[in-house]
């Protein structure tokens, strides 16, 4: 019998062989066939790698095309795999060396449980090269654009600068942004068996669509003059902060916008944040006498007076009444009878505050509604302030305050924007930084068309106003302004600073406005130094001392450079 139990074991083995052949050629079946497609697909996923291409952020250019700030070039970003890192104190160390950052830092950033972490954005080529000279597998580059700043500080405010990701952070980087940005495109790669990256050619990339250019209307040599006159007047007097603007009165466009202290933008972080402030449009203060012409001009419009009535300013001293209200008012000097010329040429409180308060009210406020007091003038820069009137709400002393610049305050720009609209023929502009936007290729996708908002006084009411403030330069507070063969028409200001508590007797805010020439203005001007300090009693710095003088050295340059001719002195020959 022991043969047919050999028997019997032998079959029951061949048929336990039998069904696990089976079962193994079903399994191999269910693989090559039913999972296959499941399998490679996973594994396509995981070697499968989509990398974004960068777009190449558009110029911003000035009005003749000069670069003035350009993506050129490609540099390295060091990034780390915290994965990989078989030594985080040994590699902190080495890159601490390297590239100069607390091991500490770096210690952090390789302990993170993240896929992929920065180390240093936008290396320095020295640094690139010591990086690649460590050949860790935990480290890896990634090309990154960078912004250069061929003119690094000119016009440093108005052009702005971006971050570390390439989006604008200030000026007309992130005034627009969007339009300069560009759209990023993307790549598909696989790792080959060495872990290279190896382009699929399939069809799925996407190209990047570069960034438009900016055209600003900034002229590169106006813009150079006022800062190199600026620095000087900033150096000899040693305010605070000074800023200028030159605008076009007719057309509202910005030839020049100048604030110091400055930046470098390729270097921003460098800088205080209140360095990268443009002034020129985010510090609203009182204008002080600079607002004079606005309230002589209602006058004028409205029939009040003209330039030959006479007014009485009592001697430097003068109290006004209404009601039970009681104001006593001061002149810097003191004067008679005055006509309304000599009132604005000699910047009399005490005439303007009489000549206002000859305006009805209502009236009066009208004029100033109509030129937007208190609300921003719209320029294509970010951070623009709007300014503010009789804040505690129109009262006898804002009457008696307001018409020659206290109770009020506006930005430089808004200032600006208000006397070229009294003097380009009476409408006020509207002012603008950008010339055009044009796509790579050229094409003009935008462009800057000048346009006036409203008329605020008559031509002939301008005509009469531009004269008073040509007497202003000509005999007036503004003197240290005139330039030999120039007819220039302006207006001083010398404002003590509002201050916690009421008025500073040893902080003042000191400037200039001004237009040339008197019959045909082709630039308007302004130039504002805060605070001066340096060579004199702080109360004796006037806007006709620090600012006016500032004025006529920038004139003097960029008149010749405009084409704007000198006037020929006429000879009197005796018959």
């Amino acid at each position: 019998m022991p043969g047919k139990r050999q028997r019997i074991a032998a079959d029951m083995t061949l048929a336990c062989g039998g069904v696990v052949v089976c079962l193994l050629a079903a399994r191999l079946v269910q693989i090559q066939h039913v999972e296959h497609s499941a399998r490679l697909s996973e594994n396509e996923q995981q070697s499968k790698i989509c990398i974004d291409v960068p777009a190449l952020r558009g110029r911003i250019l000035d009005r003749d095309g000069g670069e003035m700030a350009v993506s050129r070039s490609l540099v390295k970003s060091l990034f780390v795999v915290p994965q990989k890192v078989m030594d985080p104190e040994t590699l902190a160390e080495r890159l601490s060396e390297a590239l100069s950052i607390e091991k500490e830092k770096i210690l952090d950033l390789l302990r993170k449980e993240r896929k992929f972490v920065w180390i240093k954005r936008k290396l320095s080529p020295e640094e690139t090269s010591r990086v690649q000279g460590m050949s860790d597998p935990a480290l890896g580059l990634r090309d990154e654009q960078k912004r250069f700043y061929p003119k690094r500080r000119l016009a440093c405010h108005a052009v702005g600068f971006v971050g570390l990701d390439n989006e604008g952070l200030e000026g007309a980087e992130a005034q627009f942004n969007s339009e300069l940005r560009g759209t990023d495109g993307r790549r598909w790669y696989i790792r080959d068996a060495f872990q290279n990256l190896v382009a699929i050619p399939e069809g799925q990339d996407v190209a990047a669509g570069d960034g438009n250019d900016v055209w600003l209307t900034i002229d590169p040599f106006i813009q150079s003059v006022v800062e190199e006159e600026l620095a000087a007047s900033f150096q000899k007097w040693a305010p605070a902060s000074a800023s200028c603007i030159v605008m076009s009165p007719k057309s509202g466009e910005i030839l020049a916008i100048a604030c110091l202290p400055d930046f470098d933008p390729s270097d921003y972080i460098a800088s205080k944040v209140e360095d990268r402030r443009n002034r020129a449009i985010t510090d609203t203060n009182e204008p002080g006498s600079t607002f004079k012409p606005l309230t002589i001009a209602a006058a004028l419009e409205f029939g009040i007076v003209t330039p030959e009535t006479v007014i009485d300013c009592s001697y430097g001293a003068k109290a006004f009444c209404q009601g039970g209200a009681r104001r006593l008012l001061h002149d810097y000097h003191p004067y008679g009878r005055l006509t309304v010329a000599d009132v604005l040429a000699k910047s009399s409180n005490i005439g303007t505050t009489d000549i206002a308060l000859r305006i009805p009210e209502q009236r009066y406020l009208r004029f100033l509604a109509d030129l937007d007091i208190g609300s921003p003038t719209g320029i294509e820069l970010p951070g623009e302030a709007g300014g503010w009137m009789a804040p505690k709400g129109w009262s006898f002393f804002s009457r008696t305050s307001v018409p020659w610049g206290q109770e009020v305050a506006l930005t430089p720009l808004k200032l600006l924007v208000s006397i070229s609209g009294l003097v380009n023929g009476g409408e006020i502009p509207r002012p603008s930084i950008l010339r055009k936007i044009t796509a790579p290729d050229g094409e003009v996708l935008r462009s800057f068309e000048p346009r006036a908002q409203r008329r605020i006084i008559s031509a002939s009411t301008c005509k009469t106003l531009k004269g008073m403030l040509k007497r202003g330069v000509d005999t007036g507070t503004g003197t240290a302004a005139r330039l030999d063969g120039y007819e220039i028409g302006g207006k001083t200001g010398t404002q003590t600073k509002l201050m916690r508590g009421g008025y500073s007797m040893q902080k003042s805010i000191t400037s200039f406005i001004c237009f040339v020439p008197v019959d045909d203005p082709v630039v308007s001007m302004v130039v504002v130094l805060d605070e001066p300090s340096k060579g004199a009693d702080a109360h004796h710095l006037t806007g006709g001392k620090c600012a006016a003088p500032a004025g006529a050295a920038i004139l003097s340059k960029i008149l010749p450079y405009l084409g704007v001719m000198k006037k020929e002195k006429k000879e009197c020959k005796e018959k």
